[in-house]
């Protein structure tokens, strides 16, 4: 096997392997390490990858004719003498990639480089009643707005990547979005951005983007098996797998919404009916209304009043948290018995009473699992599903360019 191509491993002699295929899975392999690195030399690469210098010099040749990776100038001479190393960088400012985080009310723009550094970013009340067609042009005016902000235009693009609930197979056999977000796919959203700007366009569940967020930037940077819950207006999860986000058959992995048990079997509920903030504020309201205090006399009717009335440690929104919780702590110890997660990252809008949760979650894991994960609140909050995005998008990005080489 040539010097090149060295860093894969023979194959069995009743198999091959093409020679371009294995400079492809090569320059993959650098240009994942560039990019950890940011700043490297040649003889780093070729110590930390095990390529000879002259395979690393030959890969790098294309690489750096893209311009994603370019000539850094000189680093300091190693203690044992000779010349400086030659440093080369990761170019993140080589593509732009455009992120839009769909939500209900207020859908969120950001557009930025390939290493995620946010430019600009801004979100856009609409109307509950607004149609399909208004909703795309909303989306486009957005997308136009973001490239001017930075005097661009959508050659500058890598991707524009789509967050939102929902199951989006690749093949589109079964997808289908959550019924409060019909509205946005009417006109197949995907493909009217792609044909009205001429940009690779990525959709992905939301949740799921969160957990691959977290597990790249956030709570989940130390693990390799993460379960990603988001709980709030509707009620998800995220599966990381060996440090990989794992989507399933139909990218349908994760939708703990329509979990059941015995007695959600028996009344015709699910996991989501009896835990979602809809479901919480009315089952506060009725108590409140059973056991009126003169102290508790504010109506609680939206998230905001939700949160003030936990502040103020109403008891009956206490006692229908500590409720959720318990219903969160038998679906933990379930996955993570099931598919040995390490960690466990709480997130969406429930994440404000992660405290009165985590007591509650701990206990029930603590006794029920087999090997006992850790419980963390999200580190990146409202950003974690944008920060998915962008480095999805990024590997996209990475795949089709060394297979356009």
């Amino acid at each position: 096997m040539s010097d090149n191509n060295q860093f894969i491993r023979p194959l069995p002699a009743t198999q091959s392997i093409s020679t371009s295929t294995v400079r492809s899975v090569n320059q993959r392999i650098i240009l994942d390490k560039i990019f950890e690195k940011q700043i490297t030399s040649r003889t780093e690469l070729s110590n930390t990858l095990l390529i000879s210098k002259p395979a690393i010099a030959d890969n790098l040749n294309d690489l750096l004719a893209i311009g994603i990776v370019q000539e850094y100038g000189e680093g300091e001479v190693a203690k044992s003498g000779g010349r400086k190393p030659r440093l080369i960088r990761f170019n993140k400012n080589h593509k732009n990639i455009i992120t839009i985080d769909l939500n209900y009310k207020d859908p969120i723009f950001v557009l930025g480089n390939l290493k995620g550094d946010i430019f600009n970013e801004f979100s856009v009340k609409i109307s509950e009643k607004a149609n399909s067609q208004v909703r795309f042009e909303l989306i486009k005016n957005a997308i136009q707005i973001l490239l001017n902000s930075k005097d661009t235009s959508t050659n500058s693009l890598a991707c524009i990547a789509i967050s939102s609930p929902g199951v989006f197979p690749d093949k589109k056999e079964l997808s289908f979005a959550n019924p409060q977000f019909k509205e946005w796919f009417d006109l197949d959203l995907p493909q009217l951005i792609l044909e009205e700007f001429q940009v690779n366009v990525l959709l992905k569940n939301d949740v799921n983007m969160a957990a691959f967020g977290e597990l790249r930037h956030g709570a989940g940077r130390s693990s390799r098996n993460i379960l990603y819950i988001s709980c709030g207006i509707g009620v998800g999860a995220g599966l990381i797998l060996d440090s990989k986000l794992y989507e399933g058959r139909f990218n349908s992995a994760g939708e703990i919404f329509n979990t059941i048990d015995p007695v959600k079997l028996g009344n015709g509920t699910n996991l989501e009916k009896s835990i979602f903030l809809e479901s919480l504020i009315k089952k506060s309201q009725e108590s409140i209304k059973k056991k009126p205090a003169a102290s508790y006399t504010e109506e609680v009717s939206d998230f905001n009043s939700v949160v003030k009335a936990y502040q103020e440690n109403n008891p009956y929104l206490l006692k229908h948290l500590d409720d959720i919780g318990t219903e969160l702590g038998c679906a933990i110890s379930n996955i993570a018995n099931l598919l040995s997660i390490d960690t466990v990252i709480i997130g969406g809008e429930y994440v404000v009473f992660y405290q009165t949760f985590y007591e509650k979650i701990s206990k029930i894991v603590n006794t029920h699992c087999i090997f006992t994960p850790d419980i963390r609140p999200s580190e990146l909050g409202r950003y974690a599903g944008i920060m998915g995005l962008f480095s999805i998008s990024r590997e996209h990005y990475f795949d089709s360019l060394i297979q356009s080489i």
